[in-house]
Parts: C-alpha cells; sequence; structure tokens
C-alpha cells in the first residue's frame, strides 16, 4: 500500500462482486497483512436511472467514500446503466456511497453525484448547464458554485501552467463578476511568464456540493490568445 503511515481504512476489490473492507489498520513499512477475500461480501449491482442527457453517451459509476469523505476513496465502474453498490449492512455511519454519471459533450464534461443511502440508486438528473466563456480579461459563469478552478496553460515551451482556486465566499467579498487569469510575471523578478500572442489553453470547472456526497460539476476548456 502506497500510503504514508498510520492508521487507514483498506479496501480489496475483485473484478467481480467481492469485495473486502479491513478499517483501522496501522500501516508501518514492515507491516504485513493476510488478506483472506472469503472474509469479505459481495457487492450488488444497481440499475441507474439518468435524465437530461439528451441522446448523448452518459458513463455511469460509484464510489465509497470512508470516515466522511476523508479516508479512503474506492471508485467503482459501471457496466451499461448497472453501478456497484456496497450493501448497507457492510457500511458504517462514517461511510459515504454515491452514485455517479459523467458525460461528455465536445469541450465540456459534466458530472452529477447523488448519495445511496438505501439499497438502490438514486436517479440522476442533468439539469440545464451553466454558461462557462473565457476570454483575455478572464472566465465567466452564469451559477454560483461553491468552487471554482480554472487553469491556464501554455501549449508550446516553455510549459507554463498556472492553476487557480476560488470559493464562492471569496468571489462574493470580490464583488463577483469575471475572475481574472493571474500573470505569472506577477509573481516577481524569475517568474515565467506568457509571451504576448502566445496560443494558450484555459479549462474552467465549476463544483457544487461536496466530492464525497451531493456534488454537481462541470468542466469546460478552450483555446485563448494572451
Amino acid at each position: 500500500a502506497s500510503v504514508a503511515p498510520g492508521t487507514h481504512d483498506l479496501v480489496f476489490a475483485e473484478d467481480g462482486p467481492r469485495m473486502l473492507i479491513r478499517r483501522a489498520e496501522a500501516i508501518t513499512a514492515d507491516r504485513v497483512l493476510d488478506v483472506d477475500m472469503a472474509a469479505g461480501f459481495d457487492r450488488t449491482l444497481a440499475t441507474v436511472t439518468v435524465t437530461g442527457a439528451g441522446a448523448e453517451p452518459v458513463t455511469v459509476s460509484s464510489e465509497l467514500h470512508t470516515l466522511d469523505g476523508a479516508g479512503t476513496y474506492v471508485p467503482m465502474s459501471g457496466a451499461g446503466d448497472q453501478i456497484w453498490l456496497v450493501p448497507a449492512a457492510q457500511r458504517v455511519a462514517t461511510d459515504r456511497m454515491v452514485a455517479m454519471a459523467t458525460l461528455w459533450t465536445g469541450d465540456t464534461t459534466r458530472v452529477v453525484q447523488r448519495l445511496v443511502t438505501d439499497a438502490t440508486a438514486p436517479a440522476l438528473t442533468f439539469a440545464a448547464p451553466p454558461t462557462v466563456t473565457a476570454d483575455r480579461a478572464g472566465a465567466t459563469w452564469t451559477t454560483e458554485p461553491d468552487w471554482i478552478y480554472t487553469v491556464l496553460r501554455a501549449t508550446v515551451a516553455p510549459p507554463v501552467q498556472v492553476i487557480t482556486t476560488a470559493s464562492r465566499a471569496w468571489q462574493a467579498a470580490r464583488g463577483g463578476g469575471a475572475l481574472p487569469w493571474l500573470d505569472p510575471s506577477a509573481l516577481g523578478a524569475g517568474a515565467p511568464t506568457f509571451t504576448a500572442g502566445a496560443a494558450l489553453e484555459w479549462s474552467v470547472a465549476l463544483e457544487t456540493g461536496d466530492r464525497a456526497g451531493e456534488l454537481t460539476f462541470i468542466n469546460r476548456d478552450g483555446p485563448l490568445v494572451w
């Protein structure tokens, strides 16, 4: 296990339904664990109903987050319109089981994720997406997400990349509006820079909710001339 020494939840999963969870294991560099999958349990398949995607292809999957999302994160790929669920009897109060659907449309990726509260998969609905735009002045969007992530990168050498994270509260405190790009040359002498007229790539992600719970996510990217 490539983790920092300490206490961890360990999850072992086969290609089929079998899974084993070892909770609060003390992991050290010289620790050896004997794992017996016969001591585990079988996951169940649940059918997911997805609406709002139109004719676009959708991928469904599920995730188990232990310790309220702060512990082990276990992604589980779906097949068709079915996802794996860890039975409620095998989950503890601090686990979060989520079902999710991902939709790719051209330059936009959208995700809708909902908590699983029983033995069935919740319905997943894609609402009308917000408009996300970007130009030399900055990025704009037509919604109020909890978090905004922007990336601006050079497509040719030197490989300069600027990443910005902004919260809803920070945006409100600055009065909202377009979020300007950070000019890396403003960081001082010796900092990298974008050359005027350079072809760049931008990406803006908007996130509302909790990645270990109820979540709506949209990411859009495109070209930009500096």
